[in-house]
């Protein structure tokens, strides 16, 4: 609104264009790259477990009656 009010009183001539304030930085997470991570850990937990829990729950083969 400032800006057209600024016009106005130049009699809408061009006016020179006033350097912006860069915005203040805020706390933003990206929670794309955090879920990423967090699956890679899950996953790779999952392998070790699994390795383990089949070699200790193997059970022999039955045979047919």
């Amino acid at each position: 609104m400032e800006v057209i009010e600024e016009k106005v009183e130049a009699g809408g001539k061009e006016i020179a264009e006033k350097p912006k304030k860069a915005p203040k930085p805020t706390k933003v997470i990206d929670l794309v790259s955090v879920l990423e991570r967090s699956l890679e850990q899950a996953g790779a937990a999952k392998k070790k477990s699994a390795k383990k829990s089949r070699a200790r729950h193997a059970h022999p083969a039955k045979k047919a009656a």
